[in-house]
């Protein structure tokens, strides 16, 4: 859990400092590799893990984009509605992997 924490923090750290804007309908991709303790019997990936690496391409895009500085000015925080996860084939440890994240639409609320 620390790591998590860590994570995030360096994602916003380096997002706001280093790394340039992008725009919020924009696909976002991000190359990972599955690691030891991400694997169920220390032979496929788990499915919990493709939740915790899309955790943190959601709020890299956040932190991006101007929808963190909108959204807290005004005391609001942006919610995930629903995510769709395809999984084509099982990952075995050391392989890579591309996460995408695309923007369906938002709603008013």
């Amino acid at each position: 859990m620390l790591y998590y924490w860590l994570k995030i923090g360096y994602l916003f750290v380096f997002s706001k400092l280093f790394w340039s804007k992008v725009r919020l309908i924009s696909d976002q991709t991000r190359t990972r590799r599955v690691s030891l303790l991400d694997c169920d019997g220390l032979k496929y990936m788990a499915n919990s893990r493709y939740a915790y690496y899309m955790d943190f391409i959601r709020l890299e895009k956040m932190f991006r984009s101007n929808l963190y500085d909108n959204t807290i000015k005004k005391g609001m925080f942006p919610v995930l509605g629903s995510q769709k996860i395809i999984y084509r084939k099982p990952l075995k440890r050391w392989s890579t992997f591309r996460i995408t994240l695309v923007l369906e639409g938002w709603d008013d609320k």
